[in-house]
């Protein structure tokens, strides 16, 4: 479960781009086109990593098992 609102966290970059809820993430084109790399992660409110994967032409957030700061 997503705890929304949650960021994306580029691997490499100092960007970020906020993701205010769940509707937003699904309706947005510019976040379901988005390039992703394996190494990129949405960050929900409470800290939890979801992988960002391409299936059928949407992005699917995966639990990626990691748990972040949000110092």
């Amino acid at each position: 479960m997503i705890h929304w609102p949650a960021i994306i966290h580029f691997h490499g970059d100092a960007e970020l781009i906020y993701v205010a809820d769940q509707a937003t993430w699904e309706n947005d084109p510019h976040l379901q086109g988005q390039p992703y790399r394996s190494e990129d992660r949405l960050i929900d409110a409470v800290g939890n990593g979801f992988a960002l994967v391409k299936n059928d032409g949407k992005v699917i957030l995966q639990p990626a098992g990691i748990t972040y700061s949000l110092d």
